[in-house]
């Protein structure tokens, strides 16, 4: 077998490599993180404005509860998906901040 031992400068340049390659993943994790969230604050937006507009319709409550099977089904799915992109925008925000607090015990 060959053995290879490793210089002081060798094992000086393997570190600041490792630090290079943990400071981009953590810039990359940033992004991705401000990314997904930037996409869910949109959706929420959106899904948002949508229902508002199907409830601003002036239809009276008792009216609106008398929609088809189908459409209040629609309705449903539209308050689950509401929820699970504000689960994930709250999870992404509180990666986000650990992220940061990493970032600032390693300076």
């Amino acid at each position: 077998l060959f053995y290879y031992s490793l210089t002081q400068q060798d094992l000086n340049d393997l570190q600041n490599k490792s630090a290079d390659i943990h400071k981009d993943l953590k810039q990359w994790m940033l992004k991705r993180n401000y990314e997904s969230l930037k996409e869910a604050s949109e959706y929420l937006h959106n899904t948002l404005e949508e229902y508002k507009k199907g409830t601003g319709s002036g239809l009276s409550e008792s009216q609106t509860l008398m929609k088809s099977p189908e459409e209040n089904l629609q309705q449903k799915a539209k308050i689950r998906s509401l929820q699970n992109m504000k689960s994930q925008a709250l999870a992404a925000l509180v990666l986000r901040k650990k992220l940061l607090a990493l970032r600032g015990k390693n300076r």
